[in-house]
């Protein structure tokens, strides 16, 4: 049986031994939580590093990191790509209900407002220009599509003291420092006595 700890303490603990703690209170409710940041070290500028993080606050699985592949290495690109990664697992989950939980306003306006009128236009915006991230965008909303109704994505504002939500930007700042996820050990903390 697992230890218990503080919400915090345990957070920290599932990330550093990349947990794949499986708590009853959250899934027992029927949910999976999870919660993405995206990081980029210089955005806008040459040089430029970004890493992506996702955070699952009840365990379900282990969170997830990474520096960000390709170019342009951009704030936005680490954000969209940290929500392809989180539906990715959530499609693995049984959980009858998934919420996402990103500080950028950017990707939800993305995956559920801005979408509709690029489909329309053939993916250019309104200039007429291709859209920016049109690969990261396309993926997520056909991963959405996969979910249905079970998916729903929440806005929470950045840098406000959320855990949950600093936890996904540790974990992206750590991407962006060029570790990748498998520095990580993986422990259960299930079989810690």
């Amino acid at each position: 049986m697992a230890k218990r700890y503080s919400k915090n303490r345990a957070a920290a603990a599932r990330t550093r031994a990349a947990g794949t703690v499986t708590t009853t209170s959250q899934m027992q409710q029927g949910r999976l939580r999870v919660y993405t940041d995206g990081a980029c070290s210089g955005n806008g500028f040459r040089g430029a590093v970004a890493g992506w993080g996702v955070f699952f606050p009840d365990g379900e699985f282990a969170n997830m990191y990474g520096p960000l592949q390709g170019v342009p290495q951009t704030n936005q690109r680490a954000e969209l790509t940290a929500i392809v990664m989180a539906l990715r697992a959530a499609l693995t989950s049984m959980a009858p209900a998934v919420v996402l939980y990103t500080d950028s306003q950017y990707s939800i306006k993305c995956l559920t407002v801005w979408i509709r009128g690029w489909v329309k236009n053939g993916w250019r915006n309104s200039k007429g220009e291709p859209v920016a991230n049109s690969d990261l965008i396309q993926d997520a909303s056909n991963l959405l599509a996969q979910l249905g109704k079970r998916m729903t994505l929440h806005h929470v504002r950045g840098h406000v003291n959320d855990p949950n939500n600093d936890e996904a930007d540790r974990l992206a700042r750590l991407g962006a420092s060029g570790r990748a996820q498998q520095d990580i050990i993986d422990l259960s903390l299930n079989e810690i006595p």
